[in-house]
């Protein structure tokens, strides 16, 4: 058996009963709704594929530390390849949308890395298999495992080879229930205010007729044949109806607005977004065209994803690359510098302001803004105008004037001294 195999302490084999009797397992508490029924819901949809977008743009690397040199994109690690292609099914960029869907939707998903070759596949959690003596009296050499789903196929695998994404709140750091556990109330709302709309489109929208009997018959037999006479005598297609003589109609209009739908549903929306920590000019609730981008992009970086990415990058770094890698220097990186882009004219001043002060050399801003090297690794001095290479080698205008008059006095003639001082 798998549990058999799994649950393995110094050389010992249990049985499967041993084994179950000595472990417990938890699962992902599952919702009254389906994922189906979540995901028709507009917002929920958009707040779940905006997390994913932007977590997937990201550039995920490994590199090294040098204490002289600084970081570098170590090309030499032995997985390096895989930031590329993953597997033998995606690429990189798809696999990262895979895991942040699964895991926002879900609360929880991990990447599972394949011992033997190294390839990384997005999964499902169904439930998880935690140690009943707690992580802190275990004495089982894997304390954790997971029963995990890629392309439908279920196997249990140790916590240690899963690569997690939270999506969700967790309570212990090993599970993590989805955010959408605790908004159910509002995505009934949500999903009830859209049937309502697919019903007034059907009916065609908020135009109603009222048709009323313009006769004074009030005696119920008499209504039951005058009722009975309208239902085989009215014919409506499409927007066209006829009305039997004796009958007068009246438009019924019902405005969205006057029913407060459209503020109920805005804040609705608004409500879900701020879950994600998106605002609402994210999800398209803002159109004062009063947004700032940069702002917005900022905040949502330091409130929402700085703590996914250094999730995943811990987990990365101790299950990945390895704590031996790790400590001779090697760390798993993510940018996400693509995320504090500004406009092409606050660019180009951050980069001159950059290169006047010796931030930077020309070579690396002309490689910021994609412009040809000439690899001679020119640094400015802090004007910005001289390079310190020239300054040091005498090439510089006002050095070339001094060296000029001096040698203009050296060579002079005349006088008692014939030249000589």
């Amino acid at each position: 058996m798998i549990l058999k195999n799994l649950f393995n302490h110094e050389g010992k084999e249990y049985t499967y009963n041993e084994a179950v009797e000595k472990f417990s397992w938890r699962g992902i508490n599952k919702n009254n709704l389906t994922s189906e029924e979540y995901l028709r819901e507009s917002t929920y949809l958009k707040c779940i594929n905006y997390t994913a977008n932007k977590i997937a743009s990201l550039s995920f690397s490994v590199k090294y530390h040098d204490d002289k040199k600084g970081d570098r994109i170590a090309k030499e690690f032995r997985y390096n390849n895989k930031f590329l292609r993953p597997n033998e099914g995606m690429n990189f960029v798809n696999m990262i949308r895979a895991l942040v869907t699964i895991g926002e939707h879900e609360g929880v998903s991990c990447l599972y890395a394949c011992p033997a070759t190294g390839n990384l596949y997005p999964c499902r959690i169904n439930q998880f298999f935690i140690d009943d003596a707690g992580l802190i009296d275990s004495m089982k050499g894997i304390p954790v495992a997971l029963e995990i789903v890629c392309n439908d196929k279920t196997k249990i695998v140790p916590e240690e080879h899963c690569i997690m994404y939270f999506g969700g709140i967790t309570t212990d750091g090993i599970t993590a229930k989805p955010i959408r556990k605790y908004m159910e109330l509002s995505m009934r709302t949500n999903l009830k205010g859209q049937e309502i709309l697919a019903d007034l489109f059907n009916n065609g929208l908020t135009s109603k007729a009222l048709i009323q009997l313009t006769s004074d018959i009030k005696e119920e037999k008499e209504l039951k044949k005058i009722q009975k006479k309208f239902n085989s005598m009215f014919s409506a297609e499409g927007r066209i109806f006829t009305v039997p003589a004796g009958y007068n109609v009246s438009p019924l209009n019902l405005s969205l607005a006057d029913s407060q739908f459209k503020e109920l549903n805005s804040m609705s929306r608004r409500e879900m977004a701020s879950c994600w920590g998106l605002t609402p000019s994210m999800i398209g609730e803002d159109i004062s065209g009063k947004v700032d981008i940069e702002a917005e992009n900022l905040r949502y970086l330091t409130d929402t994803l700085l703590i996914k990415i250094k999730n995943l990058e811990q987990e990365f770094n101790y299950k990945y690359v390895g704590i031996d890698k790790y400590n001779q220097g090697y760390f798993f990186d993510i940018n996400f510098g693509v995320l504090l882009r500004t406009t092409a004219e606050k660019q180009k001043n951050i980069i001159i302001d950059y290169v006047k002060n010796g931030v930077y050399s020309l070579e690396y801003a002309k490689g910021l803004l994609g412009v040809p090297l000439d690899n001679e690794g020119t640094v400015t001095l802090p004007s910005g105008q001289v390079l310190l290479k020239d300054l040091l080698e005498g090439n510089v205008s006002y050095l070339k004037n001094k060296n000029k008059n001096k040698n203009k006095k050296k060579t002079a003639k005349g006088g008692d001294n014939n030249g000589e001082e």
